[in-house]
């Protein structure tokens, strides 16, 4: 981001045909009542968890992001990833 001057990396969702899914996805009683009050999750990478330490670890680390991020800066104008 340094290197082309930017400040900011704002995640964008959006893709209009995206299936928003609850998140976590975990059946018991206390998620699903609340789950109009819990956050969501695409239907697809990167907006998806696959509720794993070492698979969401790698993909943290490693996974593309293209289309998913907008980079901003004060010199800079938007740039999509």
């Amino acid at each position: 981001m340094d290197a082309h001057g930017y400040d900011v990396a704002t995640p964008t969702y959006t893709d209009p045909e995206a299936v928003r899914e609850p998140f976590p996805d975990f059946p018991a009683g206390y998620v699903l009542r609340a789950l109009d009050e819990l956050p969501r999750q695409g239907g697809r990478a990167p907006w998806r968890s696959a509720m794993n330490y070492l698979v969401d670890s790698v993909a943290l680390r490693w996974g593309r992001v293209d289309g998913a991020m907008v980079f901003t800066g004060a010199r800079t104008t938007r740039v999509r990833s």
